[in-house]
């Protein structure tokens, strides 16, 4: 394998010009080539990094140019596209969510497993400096015992005539969309998520799936309060707080800070939110996991975990109240 690995792109629309931009002189991977259905938006991202373009996955991957993809297609096409590409011996970095189900995504860790291929989740926002520096603060001690973490994901987006609003491409409206990300937020902090109570908010037009909703998360040690909304702007700066025993540690999109124990004073502890940033930190991890330096982020617990607690979120929808994580240790 090359020093860089080389990575194709799955899935040209936006997530896929970030990842390519991302990449314009990373240390750890080179753009191999992109893959669209829409060949033309392919070589736009392609063509100013002097990488070819396809029409397919599976042209991609039969042109044999690639360690290593990263999905960005729609949910409902991840399993494919996965399996294909494991089958084909390259490596599968996959954007939220992993899979529109439990089964599918089971089928997918199974193979990459049995073909010792490596598999996982993208989760940009592990890699955020603010969420790094919070999570190293509290497991120093800093904060005590958690015991309250508050996730809010909200911001208005528009999605009528998109993937976003089909429940079979997308698995889902918000919850799918943004439910990995905070939940994979809760478990990082506080551990497995042992049940779920989520509630969905007034629908799209359409009424196909949800664009707002509320979840409470238990853990072993915590109670997590999630808000997810495409609908209505943000009220707030922060979109992680852990409360503890000993202090509080925020994280906004302006930057993180910490007040500790009865002080009344924040001390700044990390730096504004960058999605860039955070890209080129998931690809270096990833290449590392790739080239056998490193283990991802997300093991197979963890991937597995975010597919379940998003699935139980749908399930709990559905009964209207609290349904178990049975394998939320994330061994399935």
């Amino acid at each position: 394998m090359a020093e860089r690995v080389r990575l194709g792109i799955v899935g040209a629309g936006h997530v896929g010009h970030a990842y390519a931009d991302a990449l314009v002189d990373h240390p750890d991977a080179m753009l191999a080539g992109v893959a669209d259905s829409a060949r033309g938006i392919a070589a736009s991202i392609g063509d100013p990094a002097g990488a070819p373009s396809y029409d397919s996955t599976e042209a991609l991957l039969a042109d044999g140019a690639c360690d290593a993809v990263v999905l960005c297609t729609p949910p409902a096409c991840h399993g494919a596209d996965a399996s294909a590409a494991l089958d084909a011996g390259v490596a599968v970095l996959c954007e939220k969510p992993f899979a529109t189900s439990v089964v599918s995504a089971l089928r997918v860790l199974d193979r990459a497993e049995r073909l010792a291929i490596p598999v996982t989740l993208a989760t940009k926002f592990r890699f955020a400096d603010g969420v790094r520096r919070a999570h190293d603060l509290v497991a120093s001690g800093a904060l005590g015992e958690v015991e309250r973490i508050q996730v809010t994901f909200v911001a208005p987006v528009a999605t009528e005539s998109t993937w976003r609003a089909d429940p079979v491409q997308a698995g889902g409206g918000v919850i799918a969309d943004n439910g990995p990300h905070a939940l994979d937020l809760c478990r990082r902090f506080a551990g497995p998520v042992l049940e779920v109570l989520a509630v969905a908010g007034r629908p799209v037009s359409s009424g196909a799936v949800e664009d707002s909703a509320d979840i409470l998360a238990r853990t072993a040690v915590s109670l997590c309060s999630i808000e997810l909304s495409w609908r209505y702007p943000a009220t707030t700066d922060i979109y992680l707080a852990v409360q503890g025993t000993n202090g509080v540690v925020r994280v906004g999109w302006g930057g993180a800070q910490h007040r500790g124990g009865a002080s009344t004073a924040w001390e700044q502890i990390g730096s504004a939110y960058d999605k860039r940033a955070c890209f080129r930190a998931q690809l270096a991890d990833f290449c590392a996991g790739v080239r056998g330096d490193g283990r991802f982020a997300l093991d197979r617990a963890d991937v597995f975990a975010t597919v379940e607690t998003v699935a139980a979120c749908y399930d709990s929808l559905a009964r209207r109240g609290w349904v178990p994580c049975e394998n939320a240790s994330g061994n399935g």
